[in-house]
C-alpha cells in the first residue's frame, strides 16, 4: 500500500492494496479500539507499545468483515504528529505493523489537524467519500472508545475521555458501537450526551423575553420589531463572546437604523462614550455592543443627555460578554439586552465560526477566557437604571444549507 500525506487538509492517508470497492464500511478507530498499550499506561512509551485490545474477537471478527464484503477503514485523531509527540515514520511503522496482524486491508485517514477533519466534525467522512464514493449509512457503522460513558460503566471501569467517537458516528448518520459491545457482543453501556444540543434552539418559539420592569415580567417577544421602539433609545448588549450580541446588533441596524458602537472598532471606551452621547443629542437610536461584565463597569460615565431616550439593556442567560458605562448617557430609556447563549452554546458558536471562517472580525475566544468570564459576571438588574432589561433567544441564520447541517453537528470535543 500507499501513504499519502495531505497537507492542506492535514490528513494522513493509507490506500492498501487489496481493499474491497465496496460502499459497505466497516469504521474503526485505532488506539483504545482495535488496540492498547502493552505497558498498560494511558499512552504508548514508543512505537511496539501496542497489543491488540481483545485479540481473538479482534482478529475474528476482522476476518468475518472482509469475508462478508466490507471495505475495513480506521479514522482516527492523531495530533501527536502535528504537536512533535510522534512522528510520521513511526506512525507508519507501528499502522503497518497492525494491519500485519490484522491480516486483512486497511484504508487508514489520519488526522493531525484542528479544524473540519478533526473528529467529531464529518471532514473525514467528506473526504473518504471523495475518493472512494458514497457510503451505504444503512450497513455502515463506526466502533470506538471515545463513547461518553461515565465511571464504572463496567466493573472499576474509568470513565471516558470523550465522547468524541459517539458524536463522529452521530454526526454523520451511521450506528456506533463500542469495542466491547462489538467485538464481545456486550449490552449497551450507559452513556452521557452533550448539554448542547444544537438543534433544540430552534425549539424556540420566542424572540426575547422580558426581565425588567416587573410588571411585564415574562412577557413574550414574537420578533425583532418588538424589541424596537419608535422613540429615541439606547441598547447595551450583554453577554459571552460568540453569543450572538453582533448579529443582534446587525438584524437591528438593518430593521431601524441603530447607530453600532462598538470599541473594537472605536479603539476606546472614551470614543464609544463621545460616540453614545453624540448619537443621543442628535436624536438617534443607539446599540452598544462591547463587553463587561462586572456592575461597576457599568455604572454611570457621567455623561448626561437631556432628551427622551429608552434604555435597553439585553442580557443572556448565563453569562457573555457584556455591558459598559453608558447608563448616564440617556436621561430617561434604556434597555438591556441579555443575549442567552449558556456556555456550550457559545463554545459551539465559536467552533463554527473557526470551522467555516464566517466571521473575520472576530478571534478564537479560548475556553479560559470564557470561564475568567463567567466567574466575574455579574448579572445586570433594574438597579443600575435600565428600564427595561430583555432576555434574548439567539436563533442563528445561515447563508446556505452547507452552514446550516455543520452548525447542527457536534462540533465539540466533549
Amino acid at each position: 500500500g500507499t501513504w499519502e500525506d495531505l497537507r492542506d487538509q492535514k490528513v494522513l492517508v493509507f490506500r492498501p492494496v487489496g481493499a474491497l470497492r465496496s460502499s459497505k464500511c466497516a469504521c474503526f478507530d485505532m488506539d483504545g479500539t482495535l488496540i492498547t498499550t502493552k505497558s498498560g499506561k494511558s499512552f504508548p512509551e514508543d512505537a511496539n507499545d501496542w497489543k491488540l485490545l481483545y485479540p481473538d474477537a479482534v482478529l475474528s471478527s476482522m476476518k468475518e468483515l472482509y469475508e462478508d464484503g466490507y471495505r475495513c477503514v480506521v479514522f482516527s485523531n492523531q495530533r501527536g504528529l502535528a504537536t512533535g509527540k510522534e512522528t510520521k515514520n513511526n506512525l507508519q511503522h507501528k499502522f503497518t505493523e497492525i494491519m500485519k496482524q490484522l491480516s486483512v486491508p486497511m484504508t487508514m485517514y489520519l488526522s493531525y489537524g484542528l479544524g473540519i477533519y478533526r473528529k467529531p466534525c464529518d471532514g473525514l467522512w467528506t473526504l473518504f467519500e471523495s475518493e472512494n464514493g458514497a457510503l451505504d449509512r444503512k450497513t455502515s457503522f463506526y466502533v470506538g472508545d471515545a463513547a461518553g460513558r461515565p465511571k464504572n460503566w463496567q466493573a472499576n471501569a474509568k470513565k471516558d475521555h470523550s465522547k468524541v467517537d459517539r458524536l463522529f458516528a452521530l454526526n454523520f448518520g451511521i450506528r456506533f458501537y463500542t469495542p466491547e459491545e462489538f467485538f464481545l457482543k456486550r449490552s449497551k453501556a450507559k452513556f452521557e450526551m452533550p448539554e448542547f444540543d444544537p438543534k433544540s434552539i430552534f425549539d424556540n418559539r420566542v424572540y426575547g423575553v422580558v426581565v425588567e420592569p416587573a410588571a411585564h415580567r415574562g412577557t413574550e417577544l414574537t420578533t425583532i420589531e418588538r424589541l424596537i421602539s419608535d422613540r429615541v433609545e439606547l441598547i447595551v448588549l450583554v453577554g459571552y463572546p460568540a453569543s450572538g450580541k453582533t448579529t443582534l446588533a446587525r438584524e437591528m441596524i438593518e430593521a431601524r437604523d441603530y447607530m453600532h458602537v462598538n470599541q473594537d472598532k472605536l479603539g476606546s471606551l472614551e470614543s464609544c462614550l463621545k460616540a453614545v452621547k453624540q448619537a443621543l443629542e442628535d436624536g438617534k437610536r443607539v446599540i452598544v455592543d462591547n463587553t463587561n461584565v462586572q456592575k461597576d463597569q457599568r455604572k454611570s460615565s457621567g455623561v448626561t443627555v437631556h432628551t427622551s431616550t429608552r434604555r435597553l439593556s439585553f442580557v443572556g442567560s448565563v453569562l457573555i460578554d457584556t455591558i459598559v458605562p453608558y447608563m448616564s448617557a440617556a436621561a430617561s430609556l434604556t434597555s438591556l439586552c441579555l443575549c442567552d447563549s449558556n456556555l456550550r452554546q457559545v463554545r459551539h458558536n465559536n467552533k463554527f465560526r473557526l470551522l467555516t471562517g464566517t466571521d473575520s472580525q472576530h478571534q478564537n475566544i479560548t475556553d479560559k477566557t470564557l470561564y475568567s468570564l463567567r466567574k466575574r459576571f455579574q448579572q445586570p438588574d433594574a438597579e443600575e437604571g435600565f428600564d427595561q432589561i430583555v432576555v434574548v433567544k439567539m436563533v442563528p441564520q445561515f447563508e446556505n444549507d452547507h452552514l446550516r447541517k455543520l452548525y447542527f453537528m457536534y462540533l465539540l470535543e466533549e
